[in-house]
């Protein structure tokens, strides 16, 4: 097959204005005829890293990064050769000659995208068959609108509806077990791994199908989310729920919010909090950190306010703080216990936080502000600030505007970021973290809801 010519990707760049794009995912500034800012390649003080847009190209004087518009894609944005030119011949309006080459769309794994993309139509089609999933998805509130974005479906409860529509033959058979859709019991019986569950599609960065979660509709039926096994294209610990849904809903992400199921997600953006995404029933990863980062300069994680959720955000805050850059800020939200119950069908962003934010820098977690000062500070805050109806503090609510209500019982939130003047070792990071110090602050940290 042919590769793309020289002269369409040279007609490809001189097309591209690499400050919009550099400019949508690092602060730069103009200075003189180029743009200048700090590196997102490397950490630094002081900006080295220009952008040309007569030159079409950018460089860094610090670390020696240096390209033009796909180069960037590729190393800021992870992607493969042809979906950073796909990307911006998209933002241009050309098309990409059909014969090129794709790394990714061999032989091999061209049935196994084709198999996901019909199996997600299956879903979506007995979605519409089943009454007991689509009432689920009523009382939850989300309309055939956001059910169509998120291409939500429903698996039968049978034990081969899917083997049965899409396992014609040997072959075939082999695709769907290869993509995580089929189970082998001791006998040698294969069946459908999803049965009576909602099922979300799970999209890579171009908006293909690589796997799946699935809900169950009753509490007790079974585990409550079951997800995709690990396959040639799913790799959990390195993917975001919905995040392809965020980015479709904006060209410069201003912040994400990191919540724990598919359907935190769904019933956010329902209610037009549409930069929620979800790990995929892992622990957030060195890699999810990096990618959300990526993606967007403020990061909220949002937990629970029991154990699990603690737990859950340490290991959070471990995976974050050693990729904390100048410009980057990462907040942990804590809801109150049984905010679930309490707000079950109604607007999410009614119970989205609203007290003054308590800021630790990584040099406060070296010892001048411990998260139980955070504790105690917030805890002043909520008992200043009295009813439910009470006017916020300073640190105004970044989540979902002026028009939230907050929640009967404030959430305890930390506020973690990092400044110029800010460079002092992370706590349970890799290499010269203090483990003493470490230990303290899981302490501290533990406690401080």
């Amino acid at each position: 097959m042919a590769r793309l010519s020289d002269a369409f990707l040279d007609d490809l760049l001189a097309r591209t204005d690499i400050v919009e794009v550099i400019g949508a995912r690092v602060e730069i500034k103009r200075a003189g005829r180029e743009y200048s800012g700090r590196c997102p390649f490397h950490d630094e003080r002081s900006p080295s890293f220009t952008v040309s847009p007569t030159k079409q190209f950018y460089h860094c004087f610090g670390c020696g990064a240096h390209g033009t518009a796909i180069k960037f894609l590729m190393e800021y944005d992870r992607m493969e050769f042809l979906d950073a030119v796909e990307e911006l011949a998209k933002r241009a309006g050309i098309e990409v000659p059909h014969d090129a080459v794709r790394r990714d769309s061999s032989e091999d794994s061209q049935p196994l995208y084709a198999a996901l993309d019909a199996a997600a139509r299956f879903f979506a089609g007995q979605l519409q068959t089943s009454v007991s999933a689509r009432a689920y998805l009523d009382r939850r509130g989300v309309d055939a609108a956001t059910r169509e974005r998120f291409a939500i479906g429903y698996a039968p409860d049978g034990w081969e509806g899917l083997k049965n529509a899409l396992g014609g033959d040997a072959q075939r058979m082999a695709v769907l077990d290869r993509v995580g859709l089929l189970s082998k019991n001791d006998a040698g019986r294969v069946y459908d791994k999803f049965r009576a569950r909602l099922m979300f599609p799970i999209h890579d960065r171009r908006g293909r199908v690589i796997a799946f979660g699935g809900r169950v509709l009753v509490k007790d039926d079974g585990p409550k989310y079951l997800n995709s096994p690990e396959t040639p294209l799913f790799h959990k610990g390195r993917e975001l729920y919905g995040l392809w849904q965020v980015r479709q809903a904006h060209s410069k992400i201003p912040q994400l919010v990191v919540v724990e199921g598919y359907m935190d997600v769904v019933s956010l953006f329902q209610y037009g909090v549409d930069t929620a995404v979800a790990t995929l029933g892992t622990a957030t990863t060195p890699d999810h950190a990096e990618l959300l980062f990526r993606n967007a300069p403020d990061v909220y994680f949002c937990f629970d306010g029991d154990r699990a959720g603690r737990s859950a955000a340490w290991r959070a805050l471990e995976s974050v703080l050693p990729r904390m850059k100048d410009g980057r800020q990462a907040l942990f939200l804590f809801l109150p216990d049984g905010t679930r119950q309490t707000v079950s069908g109604a607007d999410p962003r009614r119970c989205l936080p609203r007290p003054d934010v308590c800021t630790v820098t990584r040099n406060h977690w070296r010892g001048s502000r411990t998260a139980s000062d955070c504790r105690q500070h917030t805890a002043a805050a909520t008992r200043q600030s009295g009813s439910a109806t009470a006017q916020p503090g300073a640190q105004r609510d970044r989540l979902a505007g002026a028009a939230a209500q907050p929640c009967q019982q404030p959430a305890t939130t930390i506020f973690v970021r990092r400044t110029a003047s800010t460079r002092s070792r992370s706590v349970g990071g890799a290499g010269d973290a203090d483990p003493v110090a470490a230990r303290h602050q899981q302490r501290d940290f533990a406690g401080a809801v």
